[in-house]
């Protein structure tokens, strides 16, 4: 069935009401804003001004996306497509174009990106949301699936690997088992997280499970070969294991950052940088995968090496403490996207100024109505020291 050019295909009813939706609420709450602000208001009239200013952008993004919901639109020609936007119109032959790939999106479908053929080519990505027919379809039909085309090599690469033992079909069985594991230690990995992040009891336990996670999914992917992947490139059929390796390690530095008050940064500094080396080096020596990209997991590996080495430096620590009774100079509440609860401490010990110190909610409210609190100064088991805050002992 032949069809004829040119097509022009514009947003869709659902995605057009969207746009137009969004930029009348944001336009909408900018003009009432500024004027709750500039009447109700006895603000002095820079802060006036400047508000009235916010606001005033916000209602001109607002009118953007109301006018880009009838403005931008996709032409396609026999042999040509164009993309119009707001203030660009870009434009691509069939013969520049080596595929097309689709870019996942957090809300909506996917959008579609051309991919040039030639070196210095610009890329062109369609707008979202196109009302699209068999015309549309038929035009992208014969340009490759750049997607489809890595999967299917990622695949048979995986189906040649030696390492794996038995037929074709007993490879794939394989591969979707472990991708049943893999899925099964990654919800396990949120789930531990989950525990060492909002409820951390037992503690030992919890943070021992966060340590161990990253290492049962590297001797997973090491003894497993190319059925699993820690460091997966885009379509890569392997069955994904880097979240249980990456996200245990930001659980467990929350973790250390609001229970471990650390005196010695330089010496925990030092301790990171060892600890991180020493990781990577075991993740290359364990995974070949990973021998030729080492670098991005040597950066996230850090996370994980300090959340380790500060944890065990305090709870493995059985040293007496050295208490100081210190006055409290006042206390405030910190509110951004986490909550911190502030008591300012006169010198003690090492510390010669006043400074604010987080001591969580929990000692929060009695330690701020109180005119003297001690710290704790602790030796640290990797001889690095902490503190805590708490009430002074019993006379």
């Amino acid at each position: 069935m032949s069809h004829v050019f040119p097509r022009v295909y514009r947003t869709g009813r659902a995605g057009r009401g969207f746009y137009i939706g969004l930029g009348a609420v944001a336009v909408t709450l900018s003009l009432a804003g500024a004027a709750f602000f500039l009447y109700f208001t006895d603000d002095p009239p820079a802060s006036k001004g400047l508000f009235g200013g916010i606001c005033g952008a916000f209602a001109l993004l607002g009118v953007y996306l109301i006018a880009a919901a009838f403005r931008t639109c996709v032409t396609l020609a026999s042999d040509a497509i164009e993309v119009r936007e707001m203030f660009s119109t870009k434009r691509m032959s069939r013969d520049e174009i080596a595929g097309r790939r689709l870019l996942p999106q957090q809300y909506g479908p996917p959008l579609i990106r051309l991919v040039p053929r030639y070196t210095g080519g610009k890329s062109l990505t369609l707008i979202p949301y196109l009302k699209t027919d068999a015309a549309f379809e038929a035009w992208f039909a014969n340009i490759p699936d750049i997607d489809a085309e890595e999967a299917q090599a990622s695949l048979e690469s995986m189906l040649d690997d030696a390492g794996l033992k038995g037929s074709p079909q007993e490879k794939l069985a394989e591969l979707e088992r472990a991708r049943r594991l893999a899925g099964g230690i990654r919800n396990a990995t949120l789930a531990v997280c989950a525990w060492v992040w909002f409820y951390p009891h037992p503690y030992d336990l919890a943070v021992a499970c966060a340590a161990l996670i990253p290492w049962v999914a590297v001797e997973i992917a090491a003894r497993g070969g190319s059925l699993y992947r820690l460091n997966p490139k885009p379509n890569d059929v392997g069955a994904d294991l880097s979240t249980p390796v990456i996200l245990p390690g930001f659980a467990l530095t929350i973790r250390a950052l609001f229970d471990s008050q650390v005196l010695d940064w330089e010496k925990m500094l030092m301790m990171t940088i060892v600890a991180t080396a020493l990781c990577v080096l075991l993740l290359v020596w364990r995974v070949r995968e990973l021998r030729e990209s080492f670098g991005l997991f040597g950066l996230l590996m850090v996370a994980y090496a300090y959340g380790v080495v500060a944890l065990a430096n305090f709870r493995l620590d059985d040293s007496e403490p050295t208490v100081y009774a210190v006055p409290v100079l006042g206390a405030h509440v910190s509110s951004g996207k986490t909550r911190s609860y502030y008591l300012k401490l006169g010198p003690w010990g090492p510390r010669t100024e006043p400074e604010d110190v987080d001591v969580g909610s929990e000692y929060y409210q009695r330690g701020s109505n109180r005119e003297t609190v001690c710290v704790y100064l602790y030796r640290g088991a990797l001889q690095m020291r902490w503190f805590e805050v708490w009430d002074c002992p019993a006379r």
